[in-house]
C-alpha cells in the first residue's frame, strides 16, 4: 500500500484535471511496471524548457536530472522494473 501511495502522491501534483498522466506540451507521467527498458527518448515540444524526474516506485525515490530539458531527452532507465519518468515544463 505504500508504494501505491507513493505512486498516487506523483499523480496528484500533475495538472488537477488529467485525466491520464499527460497534459500535451506540460506535463507527463510515464509509468513502465514490468517491463525493463534500459532507457526511455522522449521529444519534447519545441519553445519551452523541461525538467526531467527518473522515478523509482519501489524504492519511491524521485531523482531529478540535472539541467533544463529542450528538444530531446533520453532518460536512463537502467533495465529496472517499476521505474517512471515524469517532464514538466518550466515557467
Amino acid at each position: 500500500m505504500e508504494r501505491i501511495a507513493f505512486l498516487r502522491g506523483l499523480l496528484e501534483e500533475g495538472p488537477d484535471d488529467l485525466a491520464a498522466a499527460r497534459r500535451e506540451g506540460s506535463y507527463l507521467l510515464e509509468y513502465f511496471g514490468d517491463h525493463q527498458h534500459a532507457y526511455r527518448e522522449v521529444t519534447l515540444p519545441p519553445g519551452a524548457d523541461y525538467r526531467v524526474d527518473l522515478i523509482d516506485t519501489w524504492n519511491m525515490a524521485v531523482t531529478e536530472l540535472d539541467g533544463v530539458w529542450q528538444g530531446s531527452v533520453r532518460v536512463e532507465l537502467k533495465g529496472r522494473p517499476d521505474m517512471a519518468v515524469r517532464i514538466r515544463r518550466t515557467g
